[in-house]
């Protein structure tokens, strides 16, 4: 049943570089996600690590920074002094979002009372937040919805102002260099596949593809009886590969030489043997075992009483035995020896001639000769 073009089958490509590059294409991809598979997680957790360690830093520096400010005023017994509070308040606060830019994408947010929004690293429209359900203290980072926004943040309480410092990083931010660092893995890791495979397929056609190409054109050039050798190349499997291409050249074409010298004196001895054949006084004959002539020379054909162009091409030499005995003698003794010299028996022309000759058989050559015996002759 013939297949539908939709179910035609698929042709698998019969070239060796295909063979090859795609069982290192197919390794290095499986390498390749196995490393990103196993690499990622670790180069995202030290990221996060370190953003997170940058956000209680940073909470932990204006906590500091608050400390440091009211120690002062303890130490001056002004803490009474809403003028200096104040002023130390707003020092503090700025130290607070000055110490926070230092940190990439991490802000700083101060509120006091749980709602009332004091400072902001970022610019806010609004001057309260929805109440701060959180404990006062936290030793972890924590994920949050603040300002509508999911956060991951870090923060500190400082009682005596009732302020919360808050320190935290937009999601978005928090996760982009883990992205960036995936992104990065991917194509560096992809990349570096796609430049061995390319590396691999050019270096592959270069030093294997291209020869082995030079050496089945040479094959077929053999083939066609072209014997053309190869340019030789270094010491490797494929130089030593064309190195023994040319010594077979060469042994062949030197064979092939000595093949037509051969041929050429087969061709002189035949043509020698073919004049020798049809001018010979004597009748030469090539038969079958069946007794059927397949060619005589003139001196045959006449001896037999026929004419070459008289016959029909089924001239059986059996035939011409005056007695079946002698046939069948004559078929005897040839089949046990493999030369017969000297038989005499009686032969039969056309128009009833009866003469004595003499034959002389090989069952190798089957080859004959023969004319009359009275003239000593002899049918080979």
């Amino acid at each position: 049943m013939a297949l539908s073009p939709n179910h035609a089958p698929i042709r698998i490509p019969n070239r060796i570089v295909f063979w090859i590059i795609v069982p290192v294409v197919g390794v290095g991809i499986l390498f390749a996600k196995l490393f990103i598979r196993y690499t990622t997680p670790t180069l995202a957790r030290q990221i996060t690590d370190q953003i997170d360690s940058n956000l209680m830093l940073a909470s932990e520096l204006g906590l500091e920074t608050c400390e440091d400010r009211f120690n002062y005023l303890l130490e001056l017994r002004l803490e009474n002094d809403l003028s200096m509070n104040a002023a130390l308040k707003r020092e503090a606060l700025e130290e607070i979002i000055s110490t926070t830019s230092a940190f990439r994408n991490i802000h700083a947010l101060v509120i006091e009372d749980n709602r009332t929004i004091v400072e902001s690293s970022q610019p806010l429209n609004q001057k309260t937040i929805a109440a701060f359900d959180l404990p006062l203290r936290t030793e972890t980072v924590v994920s949050y919805r603040l300002l509508d926004r999911p956060v991951r943040m870090h923060y500190r309480f400082f009682p005596f102002w009732n302020w919360q410092i808050i320190t935290y990083i937009e999601q978005q931010d928090y996760l982009g260099p883990v992205q960036l660092v995936e992104r990065s893995i991917y194509f560096g890791t992809f990349g570096v596949l796609l430049l061995l495979t390319i590396t691999l397929t050019v270096v592959f056609r270069k030093f294997v593809a291209l020869p082995l190409k030079h050496l089945v054109a040479g094959t077929h050039a053999v083939a066609e009886g072209h014997y053309q050798a190869l340019p030789e190349r270094g010491n490797d499997e494929i130089g030593q590969l064309i190195y023994d291409f040319n010594q077979m050249i060469a042994s062949l074409s030197a064979k092939d030489d000595e093949l037509k010298k051969m041929l050429q004196e087969v061709r002189q001895t035949e043509e020698r043997f073919r004049t020798l054949f049809e001018s010979a006084p004597i009748g030469f004959a090539l038969i079958e075992t069946s007794g059927r002539i397949l060619e005589a020379n003139d001196a045959m054909y006449r001896l037999l009483g026929f004419k070459e162009d008289q016959t029909d091409g089924a001239l059986r030499f059996k035939d011409y035995f005056y007695r079946t005995e002698d046939a069948e003698r004559f078929g005897g003794e040839l089949f046990k020896t493999p030369s017969l010299s000297k038989f005499e028996c009686d032969l039969v022309r056309p128009d009833g001639q009866r003469w004595t000759a003499r034959l002389t058989a090989s069952s190798f050559t089957c080859l004959l000769y023969t004319s009359d015996a009275a003239d000593d002759s002899v049918l080979v």
